[in-house]
């Protein structure tokens, strides 16, 4: 962890000296945007992030992490502490009738001289053309070219076909936004895509990266499938077939091989590293993964979901001073983060503090804004829920929440198995090892998402070492 260290204390971050070890490309600015050309500027950054991003000794921040400066007018200064990198690189896009014009800097922070600039022109048909030779001249400029990739590897990768660019980079543009409304633009931007060039490698990607949350992965699956078969080195779609055989299959050996392969074909792309040290919490290691995730923060340091999965590695580490740190980092950068405050009142459960708990899960989602101390105790009835009386010696509030826990969970287990993760949570605290064993069993017949995470997760070290938890370790192959 040396190398996360000398980061921290500024050997890759924004130093001072002449040679630039980390960059932020951001969304160019469209000149008079309209319908047909507004999600240019984030796509001509995206295509320079790609390319830059399997440059040896160059930290190039995801597009993730820029998406925050389109539109939007900000100082130098401001980038350089948001981001953590010593240089930017921005630029203007100008479109008419006759063609396109765009004009690209390249600037050093610390003094914020402009180190570079070039214009560059072309047909509208020709925007991948444009984008790959300003890729490649900032790599010029950048003292580093591409090594790692051959030269004629960012053009190839673009369909030759204007038109299928243009929905592929405008469905990006939408599913960047990670939101369910993005999501099911993107999708259909990227099936349009490759209706116009059935050859393109990157909609396919983007046809699986859309779909992996579905209940069924047959689409995902195929769509990239046929993106490795059209490019074997593409490494952003051996990260999607790793989520893929990970949370759909639960093949744990084929999900590590393609994690690994895609950290190996494109070592800066956050996403591969974060979904393998996912992997590595599922499969009871959490430490490295711990490792992997603060190596994920080297190339984006800004990012809230890394320090939010960085809280769920250290949580389950036992390490819980730390993982409280990590989430309050991801607070910090995003308030309404769902999922540190999840991880936040995990945390305060675990180490017995139930009203910073009740407040974190308050703040979840609308339906938790419904406990209150009389709501949790009332009792429950449904099939699914704990029956057993909990010990004695339990704090009675302690004993409203989880009953509570376990009602909420029970009215959406019909749409959500995860709830059966959480009522046999409940079950463990209230002392009911019928209603335990009966809903993980539930949840795991029915594939929940969360399901795996109960192999490491402390809330369920009291059955870890019982025959019946073990075998039902076994049935998800872990």
């Amino acid at each position: 962890m040396a190398g996360f260290a000398a980061y921290r204390y500024g050997a890759f971050g924004a130093g001072s000296g002449s040679e630039i070890r980390s960059v932020a490309v951001i969304p160019f600015r469209v000149v008079e945007p309209n319908d047909q050309n507004r999600h240019l500027g984030v796509a001509f950054a995206d295509t320079i992030i790609s390319s830059l991003s399997s440059t040896a000794g160059l930290h190039v921040r995801p597009t993730s992490s820029v998406l925050q400066f389109e539109n939007s007018s900000v100082e130098l200064s401001e980038i350089r502490e948001k981001l953590s990198v010593d240089s930017v690189i921005e630029g203007t896009i100008i479109e008419s009738p006759e063609g396109m014009q765009v004009a690209a800097r390249l600037v050093r922070l610390y003094d914020n001289a402009t180190i570079w600039s070039r214009q560059f022109s072309g047909s509208l048909n020709e925007r991948s053309r444009l984008q790959s030779e300003l890729a490649q001249a900032i790599a010029s400029a950048l003292g580093r070219g591409l090594e790692s990739v051959d030269r004629g590897s960012v053009s190839r990768r673009m369909s030759p076909n204007a038109d299928a660019v243009r929905l592929y980079q405008e469905g990006r543009y939408h599913w960047n936004k990670r939101n369910n409304e993005g999501l099911t633009d993107g999708l259909r931007l990227f099936r349009n895509a490759v209706k116009a060039d059935p050859d393109f490698a990157l909609a396919y990607v983007g046809i699986a990266d859309s779909s992996i949350f579905a209940p069924q992965a047959g689409e995902a699956l195929t769509a990239v499938n046929r993106a490795i078969e059209l490019d074997p080195d593409l490494g952003e779609a051996y990260a999607t077939r790793g989520f893929i055989e990970m949370f759909h299959n639960w093949d744990w050996e084929a999900a590590e091989a393609d994690l690994l392969r895609s950290i190996e074909l494109n070592p800066g792309y956050p996403t591969a590293h974060q979904w393998y040290a996912t992997l590595l919490m599922i499969r009871g290691r959490p430490l490295e993964a711990e490792a992997r995730l603060k190596e994920a923060l080297l190339i984006d340091p800004g990012s809230y979901n890394l320090y939010g999965d960085l809280a769920q590695a250290q949580f389950f580490a036992r390490k819980y001073d730390e993982a409280e740190r990590s989430a309050r980092k991801a607070l910090e950068i995003y308030p309404n983060f769902i999922y540190a405050h999840a991880h936040l009142a995990s945390i305060y459960l675990q180490t017995e503090r139930i009203q910073e708990a009740i407040s974190q899960q308050m703040l979840v989602g609308n339906e938790l804004n419904r406990y209150s101390p009389t709501n949790g105790a009332v009792s429950v009835s449904a099939n699914d829920e704990p029956k057993k009386s909990p010990d004695a010696s339990l704090d009675p509030e302690v004993v409203g929440y989880w009953r509570w826990l376990a009602k909420n969970a029970s009215q959406n287990v019909r749409r959500d198995p995860n709830g059966h993760i959480s009522i046999a949570t409940a079950a463990i605290k209230l002392g009911d090892k019928r209603a335990v064993y009966h809903n993980l069993g539930i949840a795991i017949d029915q594939h929940a998402f969360m399901a795996p995470f109960v192999n490491v997760d402390p809330m369920w070290d009291p059955v870890r070492n019982e025959p019946e938890f073990r075998a039902l370790m076994r049935k998800m192959g872990l």
